[in-house]
């Protein structure tokens, strides 16, 4: 369960800022695509959740702000995802238009342009077929099992055909 997100506090954007840590609280600037956006929402689900603070900005010695978001940013980035539905919360924070995304931790697998992301070094990456594998439970040998059980019966029925 993820820890709760007070908006009700004044200022309460600054105190995300200062605590995102690219793991489970990140913030993105509103020029990110929405195939970049649908990508950080579909690891911080394959992963262990999180929140999304879309429309602000921190830079190492320049401090950090806020920037307006367009609408269709976030409705176009959730026409790109599946198996996630973020909960999505619309703020006017300093006369612009930001959003927070909380994403819960997927049961199984959630897609972005139809392939699975978690995120490396607070970047999504395409989840490797062994990370599938064990996010769905199957282990590494029952997969391999399977697979030898496939090629083993399919090419004996090839061979009798």
């Amino acid at each position: 369960m993820l820890k709760e997100i007070d908006t009700s506090i004044q200022d309460w954007t600054s105190d995300f800022i200062s605590s995102s840590n690219n793991k489970v609280q990140l913030i993105l600037s509103a020029s990110i695509t929405p195939l970049e956006l649908s990508k950080y929402i579909s690891s911080l689900a394959n992963d262990s959740g999180g929140y999304i603070l879309v429309g602000a900005y921190s830079k190492d010695g320049y401090g950090s702000g806020i920037e307006n978001v367009n609408n269709n940013l976030i409705d176009n980035s959730l026409q790109l995802l599946k198996g996630v539905e973020p909960q999505i919360s619309q703020h006017k924070v300093r006369l612009q238009n930001i959003y927070l995304l909380k994403i819960e931790k997927s049961d199984s697998l959630a897609f972005a342009d139809d392939s699975p992301y978690i995120l490396k070094n607070g970047k999504p990456s395409i989840i490797s077929e062994r990370q599938i594998i064990e996010k769905l439970g199957l282990g590494v040998d029952s997969s391999f099992r399977a697979r030898a059980y496939f090629v083993k019966n399919v090419n004996q029925k090839e061979v009798l055909l």
